[in-house]
């Protein structure tokens, strides 16, 4: 039996929507054309659609398609929706990130299909629109939750009042913590006050610590671990 070699063009733009619908609505590419998907949809071999439409992107535009995303881009837009909002659901009531905080977030989501850097523009994005503020501070889980509270943000379930917050930190720590809310640094807000940064930091931290023992009645253990 001979093998038919001779295709329509209305067989061909038949058989790109088809290939279409198998890819779940999305544009044909040269290499849809070529997969598995090409096949089943019962696509001719590239060199047809050259020869009888000049180009495959000619084609696609023959057949109504090439206002639709790639499978490609409808990966990644989907994927970038499901990372913005995990992005949206960590941030929830949040005031300010650690920035150690926001490389763990992204380095969790190393599997979602988006590059490092897109998904830190992406926590960026977020982080501005939710009014979250991306702060670096000296390790401490006394100072995070001085700092959380002086944010206004809870820490380990407790939000003790602010003026209390301040009175307990005393006014130079309290001035520092919240410049660093304010700058994005401990080390800045040390700069800024005209402070040595390493003096600034121990002052801090201490400060922190008797912050959290007058507020809790207890000191927070584990330092090295937020």
């Amino acid at each position: 039996m001979l093998r038919r070699t001779k295709h329509t063009r209305e067989e061909c733009l038949a058989a790109l929507r088809r290939l279409s619908e198998i890819l779940g609505g999305s544009r044909p590419t040269a290499a849809d054309l070529r997969g598995k998907a090409g096949r089943e949809a019962g696509c001719p071999r590239e060199h047809v659609y050259y020869r009888l439409f000049g180009s495959l992107e000619a084609a696609v535009e023959a057949a109504g398609l090439s206002d639709l995303p790639t499978a490609k881009q409808k990966r990644l837009s989907e994927a970038r929706a499901e990372v913005r909002r995990l992005f949206e659901e960590a941030l929830a009531g949040r005031k300010f990130l650690l920035e150690r905080e926001a490389v763990a977030l992204v380095r969790d989501l190393s599997g979602c299909g988006l590059p490092p850097d897109t998904r830190k523009a992406l926590l960026r994005e977020v982080c501005q629109e939710k009014g979250v503020r991306l702060v670096s501070l000296p390790t401490s889980v006394a100072l995070y939750a001085a700092a959380s509270w002086l944010a206004s943000q809870p820490c380990r379930g407790m939000l003790p009042e602010r003026v209390a917050v301040r009175v307990a930190l005393g006014e130079e720590a309290a001035r520092l913590l919240e410049l660093a809310l304010e700058l994005g640094s401990l080390a800045a807000a040390a700069r800024a006050a005209g402070c040595e940064v390493n003096e600034a930091n121990k002052m801090v931290i201490k400060a922190s610590r008797r912050a959290v023992r007058r507020l809790t009645g207890r000191a927070f253990v584990r330092e090295q671990q937020i």
